[in-house]
């Protein structure tokens, strides 16, 4: 349902999702520190693959649940979500 001409319209949210794969644990975390100092970033997503999407099955990648405790402890104002 449209809103009516006279309801208010929440304002937009922008949010950031990484991949924890091929990435090195010091490059999420400036990105996620990064945005973390941008108001108009309101939150920062990881997902839980155990292994690489994409590329070698063997390839590097980042526990998603450990890696998202660990950016909670480095940044601030994020809202911070796991798919």
């Amino acid at each position: 349902m449209a809103p009516m001409p006279d309801q208010h319209i929440s304002s937009l949210r922008f949010g950031i999702k990484t991949t924890p794969m091929r990435a090195p644990y010091e490059d999420i975390l400036r990105v996620w520190q990064e945005a973390d100092d941008l108001p108009e970033i309101a939150d920062a997503w990881l997902w839980d693959h155990l292994m690489p999407i994409a590329g070698p099955k063997n390839g590097q990648i980042l526990e998603g649940w450990t890696l998202l405790s660990a950016l909670a402890a480095k940044t601030q104002r994020l809202r911070l979500e796991g798919s």
